[in-house]
């Protein structure tokens, strides 16, 4: 729950920044001689860049707010025990797919997602409903079947757990799959 986090907590603005490839990373998967790591880890530190951009759309909404209320507003990027996926969810911003990656109309699953809470009462936008109907191809797609199900993962064999969070080598019996 928000309020776990800040007990002032009324409204949450929920966001994403997309950060999808110029190219397919598909097209890596049956290279064998080339290693794939989680796309998100291919650029810079994602928690910095977000937080810069949050400081300055927190500063410009700040600005709005009743000046009794000004100073107060919490910012996250990642760095709290928050489901952030709901959150997006009931904002609009997308539909928790079968691979369990919050996925929307316009990015598809390419998002980080931030929030902003706020100790006001705001409207809240149109929850988004998922879209996923028959199509499986998330999970299909898996190079290491990480995806074992429908919203079940193997955190073990996530391409994006072992090049972020695992410490140590990754398993024999993924390294030909990842390449």
């Amino acid at each position: 729950s928000p309020l776990n986090l800040w007990e002032e907590a009324k409204s949450a603005i929920i966001l994403g920044l997309n950060y999808g490839p110029r190219d397919n990373p598909l097209k890596k998967i049956n290279k064998k001689n080339l290693g794939n790591i989680s796309v998100y880890a291919q650029g810079k530190d994602y928690h910095k860049i977000i937080k810069g951009r949050l400081k300055l759309f927190s500063s410009k909404l700040i600005s709005k707010l009743p000046k009794a209320k000004k100073t107060k507003i919490k910012v996250f990027v990642d760095t709290a025990p928050l489901m952030e996926k709901p959150l997006a969810e009931k904002s609009g911003l997308g539909w928790q797919g079968k691979h369990t990656n919050l996925v929307s109309k316009k990015y598809g699953s390419w998002l980080f997602l931030s929030e902003i809470f706020l100790p006001i009462d705001i409207p809240c936008d149109n929850k988004e409903h998922n879209h996923c109907g028959i199509c499986d191809d998330c999970i299909k797609v898996c190079p290491t079947n990480a995806i074992l199900k429908e919203n079940v993962i193997d955190a073990r064999k996530c391409i994006s757990y072992l090049t972020i969070e695992h410490k140590g080598p990754f398993p024999i019996s993924l390294r030909k799959k990842i390449g």
